[in-house]
């Protein structure tokens, strides 16, 4: 070993023996060898001595420091006060690092003259008890935005914080060993949670840190670790140590606004932790801090203790604490579109809001992700209860409100950006009461958008600034629908007139809005321009059994007829009333879909409802529409109304009974769907229940789950309960080519679709698909796809997935008839082409096991061997873009994959003695695939090195040398080679201007070079400029949590606001 390593190690140790020996090989197997191990054995009374000893006789560069148990701290110090490394890492005993880390990381702090250089981990469960209840470290570690350009510490810190990537681990950070000792920087000993004070002074004093986005470390997620074991006096003296060192840094450092408000943001997570702690601890441990005043200030400390042990406070610390909004969402079995609800939610640009969640009792996922989100975001508030139905959720939501107005949401819709902004202007403007705003039908099978003009029927609107049932007492409860979701309400308003949801399993809010309509003294409406978007054809949600109670609705309106008599003012909008409540009955009654409950809604509207409700002496001119006065005209006449029943109950019945295909497993399917999962809950359902509704049903499902930490396993159990055609296997992590691989080993389909977790397919995929390919005798049916912006919402065509004008003459083509075009005609992806088991199989095709493009080789060898290639012109498939990466890593990590699947090409191509054949097609396929992969790299490591091995070497390989240019099909990208071999690296950068900018963090967004023009076209579609032009604030990947409500305040103001959730109301 050299005099002075490049890197000291120091690895605190205290019995971990099940542990050590991972983390020590992942250490001593460095890529880097000049380094230093300082392995400080802190009092473990465990074999770890010995472990650590047998290490150190095998490797003269692992230095064994014993000490007396002294905890943590102590240990890191110990090890910097023997540390002679340039750097310095701190790693734990019972996680590993990646073998190639120390290289890298050093290499890029080198490059960049950096103080601090931090990169991002994954989770390694020990057991799946912890999966379970720690799912929210399975993704914690992982940043999703990259800061790639040189920062001031404190500048980097508060674009982390901002993005709520800040993460206070001194365990994801490579350290300059002069930085620490110029400013004394050391741990605070005797507490836990000493990382949040060693790396925020770590942030404040740095002048040069960054980022990279590799995950290098592996946190161990186990028993008896920091994160799983049951929080202590010891943790609330920790965090609250930490609490105050950072008022001090406050204190005594002139920050720039924007700064300091995510410092103060750090600051509230860790207050709130003190306060949870503290809630849960008994009264001798409380006491038992006061005894260890010394180590604070002691000022300080008998504040926030006092603050703290204030557990009754009846009223706010302050009067302008109150969050401007509270957002009330009634939670019950909705993660599916939960993450999509919150998202629009805390990206609203109002951000002083507050989020309040009722878990209803939920028994999916939805708790967790609650957690998860409120873990994130200070904002949301999370409360629970047994099952009791929106009604009572809502009702706690008023209870636990602090804002000024409340707005109510249901769990699987979303709202626009500006939403809550408008409304809550408008409301100040006029000092409204209610605000009333559109709402869009949104189709979860279409993704199309419709008005829903009956919400809000702005032709009845009076037209003043504000109105109330006087000014249009015949309409009153007709400009809206009886639902909460598109009103905002003053919190005054409602508790002064005690309005309150019935707690009905439904029709619950009829009892709440109606009564608000008429008491209203000033109700106005918002601009109108942003809308409230509620979620068509998905599955109910907080109604668990719907319909077992079909004549509730009739006793709400008979509790807001009480009410509005108690109010005297039933005879002055009577006929508005009877109007709302003969819509309702017709609609409660279509909805019914078995004989004896329509018979049940009937019978009560002829009985009791059409007479309880004046509706009997309405003269036609007082109906609101020709359509009711018709309707009940019909009602009124029991034949006709039996035989609406029975044609109603026909076509409910139709479609009910489409869906029942999955009942019987089949044992000779038409397709094989192969789909391989990593991490792709977000999307999953809807890609599954894509599949669910195709018009063919002689079809199996193979799904792989590759290793995922989320929750993608449990969803696909879910759908095999429900549908035999499923088969569910499971593997670790071994990425897409080996999942495909294993989804074909089982498969018993006549043919073979690989589709991908996160895309969704229109009903006749597989029917059309298949029928094509039989009609035929295709080897390969080939189609074009769609693209679906997940941002935008919007579809457009990606034509260089099929070209489809190749085979006019002729329904098949084949190499021997297209040669030149073989290749080029579609893309390299196999989820829009449908293979022949049979030719599979007689070929012994396979993928490869690469992180990436491990799909070339199989997909253009399969073309270059089918005797017969059709083309279905019909886009069937929707590719989502802007979305994580599901089962494909960043090239960074494997950034030679394309080249190693391009050779493999090659070699198959000479094996078959087919390569002269097609020889110019595939350098055209292999410039194509360099050009746009090198385009594709935003690692500038990744990026030199493909560079230069191209140039010097690759090139050469894949024959792409030496040709003349009319040998290429696309000028453009010989352009770019031309540049390539002409320029050295450092000037195609300059000349390019790459990686002047962070790059974005999709694996499917922007690239720096263009596959193809049209592919560049919709690459500026996406970029900042045009995406920020289109929605302001609408932040690609939506961000959880960028904007809080505590922004345009001070530290006195946010802590107080703070404790609204634990002083309670």
């Amino acid at each position: 070993m050299e005099r002075f390593p490049k890197v000291s190690i120091i690895i605190p140790v205290y019995n971990v023996e099940q542990y050590l020996s991972e983390c020590l090989d992942s250490v001593v197997n460095q890529t880097l060898v000049n380094i230093e191990i300082i392995c400080v054995n802190d009092g473990s009374t465990d074999c770890s001595d010995e472990i650590l000893e047998r290490y150190a006789r095998k490797d003269n560069r692992i230095t064994v420091i014993n000490q007396k148990n002294g905890g943590l701290s102590a240990a890191r110090n110990k090890g910097l006060d023997y540390a002679k490394g340039e750097y310095i890492y701190f790693l734990d005993s019972d996680d590993f690092i990646e073998f190639d880390a120390l290289e890298s990381l050093t290499a890029r702090a080198d490059e960049m003259h950096l103080d601090i250089l931090f990169f991002d981990a994954d989770a390694v469960f020990e057991s799946k008890k912890w999966k379970k209840e720690k799912i929210i470290y399975s993704t914690y570690y992982k940043r999703k935005h990259t800061y790639k350009k040189i920062y001031s510490g404190i500048e980097l810190f508060q674009k982390m914080s901002k993005n709520n990537e800040y993460r206070s681990s001194p365990c994801l950070m490579l350290l300059k060993s002069d930085f620490l000792r110029a400013f004394d920087i050391r741990f605070v000993e005797g507490i836990i949670h000493e990382d949040n004070i060693f790396t925020f002074s770590c942030v404040c004093a740095a002048a040069k840190a960054s980022h990279i986005s590799n995950c290098y470390y592996h946190r161990r997620v186990r028993e008896s670790s920091i994160m799983t074991k049951p929080e202590t006096a010891e943790n609330l003296k920790g965090y609250l140590y930490c609490v105050i060192e950072m008022l001090r840094e406050i204190q005594g450092n002139s920050f720039p606004k924007d700064i300091e408000v995510e410092i103060e943001k750090v600051i509230l997570s860790m207050w709130d932790a003190v306060v949870r702690i503290q809630k849960k601890l008994p009264v001798e441990q409380l006491r038992s801090l006061q005894e260890t005043q010394n180590l604070y200030d002691q000022i300080l400390f008998e504040l926030y203790l006092s603050m703290f042990s204030r557990r009754n406070r009846e009223g706010h610390i302050i009067e302008n604490d109150t969050p401007i909004i509270s957002v009330i969402i009634p939670v019950y079995n909705a993660q599916r579109y939960l993450w999509e609800c919150l998202d629009s939610v805390l990206n609203q640009t109002l951000d002083q809001i507050e989020v309040i969640c009722i878990d209803d009792g939920s028994t999916d996922f939805s708790h967790e992700i609650l957690e998860q989100y409120a873990g994130q975001d200070s904002r949301v508030k999370l409360f629970s209860q047994q099952n009791c139905g929106v009604g009572v959720a809502r009702n706690r939501g008023i209870e636990e409100a602090n804002g000024k107005y409340l707005f109510f949401m249901d769990a699987d819709d979303f709202i626009d950006a500006d939403l809550l902004k408008d409304a809550h202007e408008r409301a100040e403007s006029v000092d409204a009461d209610i605000v009333l705003f559109p709402i869009d039908t949104y189709d979860q099978i279409t993704h199309l958008r419709s008005p829903r003009p009956w919400m809000l029927e702005e032709k009845l609107l009076p037209k003043k600034s504000f109105f109330s049932w006087k000014d249009i007492p015949d309409h009153i409860f007709n400009i809206t629908s009886p639902g909460a979701c598109n009103k905002l309400c003053k919190s005054e308003f409602v508790k002064k007139n005690r309005l309150k949801f019935a707690e009905f399993l439904h029709s619950e809010d009829v009892v709440f809005t109606l009564p608000a309509l008429a008491l209203a003294e000033r109700i106005t409406t918002s601009s109108m321009r942003f809308k409230y978007y509620y979620r068509k054809n998905v599955p109910t949600s907080l109604e668990t059994v719907p319909n077992c109670t079909p004549l509730i609705f009739m006793d709400a309106f008979l509790r807001v007829k009480e009410i509005l008599i108690s109010a005297g003012i039933y005879s002055h909008i009577r006929k508005s009333f009877s109007n709302c409540v003969l819509s309702s009955c017709i609609y409660e009654l279509e909805k019914q879909k078995d004989y004896e409950s329509y018979k049940q809604v009937l019978c009560l509207l002829k009985e009791k409802a059409f007479s309880e409700f004046d509706i009997e002496l309405m003269k036609k001119d007082d109906f609101l529409s020709p359509y009711l006065f018709s309707k009940y005209m019909d009602l009124s006449k029991s034949n006709k109304s039996e035989k609406l029943y029975k044609n109603n109950l026909k076509k409910s019945m139709n479609d009910l009974n489409s869906n029942d295909a999955g009942a019987l497993e089949l044992e000779h399917p038409k397709v094989s769907v192969i789909i391989p999962v990593y991490n792709a809950e977000r999307y999953l359902w809807e890609c599954l229940d894509s599949l669910l509704r195709q018009t063919m049903t002689d079809f199996e499902i193979i799904c792989v789950d590759d290793g995922s930490t989320d929750h993608s396993y449990a969803i696909l159990q879910e759908y095999a309960k429900k549908d035999k055609r499923f088969i569910i296997l499971q593997q670790q992590n071994q990425y897409a080519g080996v999942a495909r691989n294993r989804g074909m080993e089982v498969a018993k389909g006549e043919y073979y679709l690989f589709l991908d977790a996160d895309d969704f397919f229109e009903p006749e995929l597989l029917a059309h698909t298949y029928a094509y390919a039989c009609a035929t005798e295709a080897d390969i049916c080939v189609y074009p796809v769609r693209k679906y912006d997940n941002v935008t919402r919007e579809f457009s065509p990606m034509p260089w997935t099929c070209v489809t004008d190749i085979c006019q003459r002729e329904k098949t083509f084949s190499r021997k008839t297209n040669p030149k075009e073989i290749f080029q005609f579609t893309s390299p992806a196999p989820w829009n082409k449908l293979f022949c088991r049979r030719f599979i199989e007689r070929h012994n095709l396979h993928f490869q096991n690469t992180r990436s493009a491990n799909d070339l080789a199989f997909v253009m060898t399969a073309l270059a061997l089918a005797d017969r290639i059709s083309i279905l012109d019909e886009s069937l498939l929707n590719y989502r873009r802007n979305v994580s990466t599901t089962l494909q890593a960043t090239q960074s990590k494997e950034p030679f994959a394309f080249y190693k699947a391009l050779i493999r090409l090659k070699e198959n191509l000479q094996t078959l003695n087919i390569y002269q054949e097609l020889e110019q097609g595939y350098i055209n396929l292999a410039m194509g695939t360099c050009i746009y992969n090198l385009g594709t790299m935003y690692e500038k490591e990744a990026f030199i090195q493909v560079y230069s091995f191209l140039k010097e070497k690759g090139f050469y390989e894949l024959d792409i040398m030496d040709k003349e240019q009319s040998y290429f099909f696309n000028q453009w990208q010989y352009s770019q080679l031309k540049k390539i071999i002409d320029l050295s690296v450092e000037e195609y950068i300059s000349q390019q201007h790459l990686f002047k900018q962070p790059t974005p963090s999709t694996s499917r967004s922007r690239s720096v070079l263009s596959y193809d023009p049209l592919e560049e076209l919709q690459a500026i579609r996406a970029s900042w400029s045009f995406r920020i032009g289109q929605a302001i604030t609408w932040i690609p990947r939506k961000i959880r949590g960028i904007l809080r409500c505590y922004r345009e305040h001070g530290m006195s103001y946010t802590l107080n606001c703070i404790r609204v959730s634990l002083f309670g109301r």
